[in-house]
């Protein structure tokens, strides 16, 4: 009789972490959060691995994860490995230091709130702290298994290694987490008692890019026009870019948060951030809200909805404008903190582009006692890649 298979991978988290609960102000680590973002990165990986066969995708995904349903070929799957945590007696914590951090305040949006008489950003709700370690555990349905065929087992083993690999090289858990925060780097990888690599901690930021680069070698090369993409997944469109290294994660994060408010605010009175010049790079998007307010005929929606949607605008006099489509479509672009030797951490950012929103569906913008326009999605992920290339030489 073969042995049950027990899989554990230990990651460090490197960000404030806001997973939620019940209660969506407190914080707490539970095996369905870890299980969707382990599907997500599947999918994102295995589109690739498999050469766009989106049936085997599912496939697999139901091989390893299971599927809801009522039993027939549509559905209704156990999961070949059940999955539990050890946290490590984390404590959740709520204080977090905004104070003269413009780009991390920035990142954060959603996650905090500003306290005029203190005149300070705080966090809106509780999170699992940086420099804590979690280990996910993996185990093998011997009864599941056996009602499988083998060489599926066997391919369906290997996805689930790389993906368990991929969520601690550019991925994390919780909100905000394409925004920087809840990232984890894997630690170590082990499968019954044997050691299986030990990437992440103790990597220099060139064997980071080495590895990413091997484990992502087969998906970057997946020849697939972006808008014939359906979902996230990485392709040859695929871009990746990583900042300089900083002793404080934190650090890393407000660095990029300055580096997008340089590239995509107009500013107030021209000015972004400290009193700093603002360059107006998207002034064509600031004259069209502001058109749209006045009652001006516009033809289009603003060039930044491509960072994702909602896109909003908050103007003088109380007036907001929401832009957004009949579905939120979440950002493209992930920022991940990578710890790496030496304590030193490293951002990389992340373009994923696929179809930007499902067939047919429109951008809409609305404003208070203002009729509402749609226009048909135009959104250019060279946007994305200009700010990439302008503020980081160091890709892959």
């Amino acid at each position: 009789m073969s042995t049950v298979k027990i899989i554990k991978a230990i990651y460090s988290i490197n960000t404030p972490m806001f997973l939620g609960t019940a209660c969506i102000k407190e914080a707490e680590l539970r095996p369905p959060s870890v299980i969707g973002i382990l599907r997500f990165w599947f999918r994102a990986l295995a589109l690739g691995e498999l050469g766009g066969d989106k049936r085997g995708v599912f496939e697999y995904e139901s091989i390893l994860f299971g599927t809801a349903g009522t039993g027939d070929e549509s559905g209704g799957r156990k999961a070949l490995y059940s999955l539990k945590i050890k946290k490590n007696n984390l404590c959740p914590k709520k204080e977090l230091n905004f104070r003269n951090k413009h780009g991390l305040t920035y990142l954060a949006y959603g996650l905090n709130k500003y306290n005029k008489k203190e005149k300070i950003f705080f966090p809106t709700r509780n999170f699992l702290p940086q420099n804590n370690n979690i280990e996910i555990i993996l185990i093998e349905n011997r009864s599941i298994k056996a009602n499988l065929d083998s060489e599926k087992v066997k391919k369906a083993h290997e996805l689930l290694i790389k993906t368990l690999k991929l969520m601690g090289f550019i991925g994390g858990l919780g909100s905000r987490t394409r925004r920087g925060f809840g990232s984890l780097t894997l630690i170590k990888l082990e499968e019954d008692g044997k050691m299986i690599t030990t990437s992440g901690v103790g990597k220099t930021a060139l064997e980071y890019k080495k590895e990413l680069k091997e484990l992502l070698s087969k998906s970057l090369s997946f020849n697939k026009n972006y808008s014939e993409i359906e979902y996230t997944a990485i392709s040859q469109n695929t871009k990746i870019h990583i900042t300089n290294q900083k002793t404080d994660p934190l650090d890393v994060i407000n660095e990029i948060g300055e580096e997008m408010i340089r590239y995509r605010s107009y500013g107030r009175n021209g000015k972004i951030l400290n009193k700093e010049g603002s360059r107006k790079i998207f002034k064509d998007d600031h004259d069209l809200i502001y058109n749209f307010v006045k009652g001006t005929n516009i033809n289009e929606h603003p060039r930044r909805v491509v960072f994702g949607l909602p896109h909003n605008y908050r103007l003088g006099g109380g007036q907001n404008i929401n832009i957004n489509s009949k579905n939120r479509r979440a950002s493209p672009l992930f920022i991940h903190i990578h710890k790496l030797k030496n304590s030193k951490y490293i951002g990389v950012l992340v373009l994923i582009p696929c179809k930007f929103l499902k067939n047919g569906d429109k951008i809409t913008l609305r404003g208070r006692n203002r009729k509402g326009r749609s226009f048909s999605e135009k959104a250019s992920y060279k946007i994305i890649e200009d700010f990439l290339n302008e503020s980081y030489d160091n890709k892959i």
